[in-house]
């Protein structure tokens, strides 16, 4: 089995947020806070400067899962709205590798690659 490397704009940042996060604590950007805002207690931080950023970036710490989300339950992560049209086995894979790493303090990385059916 070969060797996959993950780069790009998205994973730099990811990396950016990892090293500056508070010690045993989650650190995420406005485009991640934007969806998961009503699941989980959020505290919002000052902006950081990051490498490869010309602006500073907003971040927030995770300090927990709300008691109840306020968006409706769906299929997936409770709040987290998703399409996964015959998908079923793919959503299982990554819900199964989400509890992996919640359970056992793992990182682990997920690519969903998907084909746009707009315009």
């Amino acid at each position: 089995m070969g060797e996959y490397t993950a780069i790009g704009d998205t994973v730099n940042l990811a990396q950016r947020l990892e090293a500056n996060a508070p010690k045993g604590g989650i650190l995420i950007s406005h485009d991640t806070y934007q969806h998961v805002r009503g699941v989980f207690e959020i505290t919002a931080l000052a902006p950081i400067n990051v490498k490869g950023k010309s602006e500073p970036i907003q971040v927030y710490t995770v300090n927990g899962v709300r008691p109840r989300s306020f968006r409706d339950t769906t299929r997936g992560v409770e709040g987290i709205e998703t399409r996964t049209i015959g998908r079923e086995d793919e959503l299982k894979q990554m819900q199964s590798a989400f509890e992996s790493a919640r359970s056992e303090h793992l990182t682990h990385l997920i690519s969903v690659v998907g084909r746009s059916w707009y315009g």
